[in-house]
């Protein structure tokens, strides 16, 4: 099921550019309601907030584990 957008691209739009890579944006445009077409940006935008926030969580806990200890005498003390 995953892999079936990318199966069917090219039976049912015709790309744009050379490299197909427009597809999935025209089967987007031509198959889907406008209302669904809104779901799938506002999904995209969610879930680039959600990586970016997973990203940052990751970042704060290798300062604080690795860096924090290095920087901040303090914290060199075992708790």
């Amino acid at each position: 099921m995953l892999f079936f957008p990318m199966w069917m691209s090219p039976l049912l739009v015709e790309a744009q550019k050379p490299d197909g890579s427009d597809s999935y944006g025209q089967m987007t445009e031509q198959l889907l309601p406008h209302g669904l077409l809104g779901l799938v940006i506002v999904g995209f935008f969610s879930h680039t907030m959600a990586m970016c926030a997973s990203d940052a969580n990751a970042i704060a806990a290798v300062f604080t584990r690795d860096c924090a200890p290095v920087v901040w005498r303090p914290r060199r003390a075992p708790a």
